[in-house]
């Protein structure tokens, strides 16, 4: 493991409140009745999952004296979807407060304003540990980012020193911070977004002068459960132009994951090739399955911190990656 100073990561992207319901199974037949056995309003978005987790484990270790680095909250920053204030923004403005070191953006509803509410996403949870959402006010959210995005631009920090990870909620505004981070060559963390590297007016050198990792699953790449399949789709999308120079993970929940590409060495000045391969999850007794509702971004979150902030291995930091997505499975809703 290296002791120089650990970089800086910028997690942007969805912050929202989930209203998290318990059924016994969903209806068989439109028009029918189901009965809630239990209902909880927690934090929920793919960027405050990764934040807070990453935090979290972040204050223990300063307050247990553990870290060999002098790591703390000040290398992870969340800078957030705007919220309206509203009772749900307020809400949560408030289960964030413990969390120091974060942009937050709270927006006064107006006619004019395109934002009415803030981001709410209704999840369904099956005694089968499945999930259905129903998200309101996301692509309004994308909306607003992207006509206000010279505000938020100004919120995140570009440098070969620095990490921006996205997520799949802001398409619009991730373009735009992409283009600069290539331009800048900042590293980047993006989760299920498309990355449009193949555009003609991206800096050829940069783009082999920098990390890109992209985290995806078997909802967009081939099939569940088909580790052929999967593997074949990643070599498919390696050999597509720039995205050659990308380290790509593809996760297919217990079955386990996939992986390929390049990572940009800084010491050596050069990409170093990772095989595709397939690799096992981390998996959990059944009995302890509560809901994987957020393991995705626990897993980006426990690569983070393992490969990006505490640069270990790249073995290791998998490992790490894949026992935080499986350990969070244990608990209802993404971190709260």
């Amino acid at each position: 493991m290296s002791t120089t100073t650990p970089v800086v990561v910028q997690i942007f992207g969805t912050v929202c409140l989930d209203k998290v319901r318990i059924i016994d199974e969903f209806p068989k037949v439109l028009g029918t009745f189901t009965t809630v056995s239990k209902e909880i309003n927690t934090l929920g978005g793919e960027a405050t999952n990764s934040f807070v987790i990453l935090s979290d484990w972040i204050k223990e270790l300063v307050n247990g004296k553990q870290q060999q680095q002098q790591l703390s909250l000040e290398n992870v920053i969340l800078i957030s979807s705007p919220l309206v204030n509203d009772i749900t923004g307020q809400l949560i403005k408030k289960r964030l407060e413990s969390y120091p070191n974060k942009y937050l953006t709270i927006v006064e509803p107006s006619d004019d304003c395109i934002l009415k509410i803030t981001n709410t996403t209704d999840l369904y949870i099956c005694n089968l540990k499945e999930r259905t959402m129903f998200g309101i006010g996301f692509i309004e959210m994308d909306q607003y980012l992207y006509d206000n995005r010279d505000q938020f631009l100004k919120n995140i920090k570009f440098g070969p020193e620095y990490w921006i990870s996205l997520d799949f909620n802001t398409p619009l505004i991730s373009k735009v911070i992409m283009d600069k981070a290539i331009e800048t060559k900042t590293n980047l963390y993006v989760m299920d977004q498309e990355l449009f590297l193949n555009d003609s007016h991206h800096n050829q050198e940069n783009i082999q002068e920098m990390n890109i990792v992209y985290q995806t699953s078997t909802d967009f790449f081939g099939n569940k459960g088909d580790r052929e399949s999967i593997l074949q789709s990643v070599r498919q999308w390696l050999d597509n132009g720039n995205q050659k120079h990308c380290f790509i993970i593809v996760t297919d929940s217990k079955n386990g994951y996939a992986i390929g590409g390049q990572l940009y060495n800084k010491e050596k000045k050069q990409k170093e090739f990772i095989q595709v391969q397939w690799r096992e999850s981390i998996t959990l007794d059944p009995s302890l399955v509560q809901d994987t509702t957020g393991a995705g971004d626990s897993f980006r979150a426990g690569f983070l911190y393992s490969f990006i902030l505490n640069q270990s291995s790249l073995n290791d930091s998998l490992l790490f990656a894949s026992i935080s997505g499986a350990f969070n499975c244990r608990y209802l809703t993404g971190c709260d």
